[in-house]
């Protein structure tokens, strides 16, 4: 449906991404829906199919920490660090136009979501 729109400026993955992004955004018809199944979807659990039960209980403290972030911080924590994107290609994913402006607030959002998903985890293990 959409291969038409591809104009190879971005790679491929960052294309897909949008689009399949855009198709979960234009699913939902309202924005208080969207935020209302986001913050759902954030406070479940992941079924164990979807995630392997972690070997390690400090994987299962990680994954809390993840999933306690906000969910605009945790979608570019996910696409920068377990996706491996660029910023460029997250600021493209997340229909932003693509600047110095841009890269730069896509960098401080992963480094505030880092530091973020940092906190929760050493609060959850009780070390700070």
């Amino acid at each position: 449906k959409y291969a038409k729109g591809f104009e190879r400026r971005s790679a491929f993955t960052t294309w897909l991404y949008r689009i399949v992004r855009n198709v979960c955004l234009d699913h939902l018809d309202a924005e208080s829906r969207v935020r209302a199944r986001i913050e759902r979807a954030a406070s479940e659990p992941i079924p164990d199919a979807a995630f392997p039960a972690p070997a390690d209980a400090r994987l299962e403290t990680l994954r809390e920490a993840l999933y306690a972030l906000p969910p605009e911080r945790r979608e570019v924590l996910v696409l920068s660090r377990y996706q491996g994107l660029s910023y460029a290609e997250i600021a493209d994913v997340c229909d932003t136009t693509v600047g110095a402006t841009t890269v730069g607030a896509i960098k401080v959002r992963a480094h505030r979501a880092m530091r973020e998903l940092r906190q929760r985890f050493e609060e959850l293990e009780g070390t700070t």
